[in-house]
């Protein structure tokens, strides 16, 4: 874009139809121009001398220019002045455009290397980065056995204390079988001798009732006789008297 804007402001002093016959050939004379690669050494030469008359140029466009860096050029130069000056250029002028178009491809090639990176640059910045990459690996291997080792030790510890608390409750439950086992025979035996004890004295109460029973039978059969004699002894003796009163009211009459 800046190369077209430039030759438009010079071909602005020319007639209209030089500056047209001049705007058209500079266009197929720079395509041309930067394909080819002879005459470097006397380009650079030119482009040098171009330096010290760019004060000839008209209406000369002002770039900002970072500081000028050994470069090989991508087009001849002393071609490209030719040509011009053989499509109606003055040898001031082809220098001058020649002049601004080197010193365009040079600010632009500054931005370009201020903005990107060179191949040997990236290179190196990749090795950087894969150094940086295995160092970290290596740090990440030597994390993880560190963190896997020490997770493996408190696992350890974390089941020798599972075993030892599931020692200690099989202990536990043991002894609280065991004890239990124990109360439950206690209790049995003891129950077992009340038992006994309460079948012991049923039976003696059986038995004192068995005997108070029989020597209230003989009881009863004692006192029976005896009412028995006793009735009739007063059978009799009611008789008698019944009798002798009857023989006196016998022998009364």
């Amino acid at each position: 874009m800046a190369l077209p804007m430039l030759v438009l402001r010079f071909a602005s002093h020319r007639s209209k139809s030089s500056g047209l016959r001049n705007f058209s050939g500079l266009l197929q004379i720079t395509h041309s121009v930067s394909t080819s690669s002879e005459g470097q050494t006397a380009g650079r030469a030119l482009s040098t001398a171009a330096v010290r008359g760019g004060h000839q140029c008209y209406h000369k466009r002002d770039v900002d220019l970072t500081p000028k860096v050994d470069r090989h050029l991508l087009f001849d130069t002393h071609t490209l002045v030719t040509r011009l000056e053989t499509n109606g250029f003055t040898p001031e002028q082809a220098e001058c455009v020649t002049l601004c178009l080197i010193e365009i491809m040079n600010s632009t090639l500054e931005k370009n290397q201020k903005e990107l990176v060179s191949k040997l640059q990236q290179e190196i910045m990749m090795q950087q980065l894969m150094a940086h990459m295995s160092s970290i690996r290596k740090d990440m291997v030597i994390l993880e056995k560190s963190e896997f080792s020490m997770l493996r030790n408190e696992n350890d510890k974390l089941k020798g204390k599972v075993e030892q608390l599931q020692k200690t409750l099989k202990d536990d439950i043991s002894k609280l079988k065991s004890d239990i086992a124990l109360d439950i025979n206690l209790e049995k035996s003891r129950t077992k001798e009340k038992e006994s004890d309460l079948e012991k004295r049923i039976a003696l109460t059986n038995n004192k009732i068995e005997t108070d029973v029989a020597g209230l039978r003989t009881l009863l059969e004692s006192s029976k006789a005896d009412i028995i004699k006793y009735l009739a002894g007063s059978m009799l003796t009611c008789i008698a008297i019944a009798s002798a009163f009857l023989f006196r009211l016998m022998f009364m009459k």
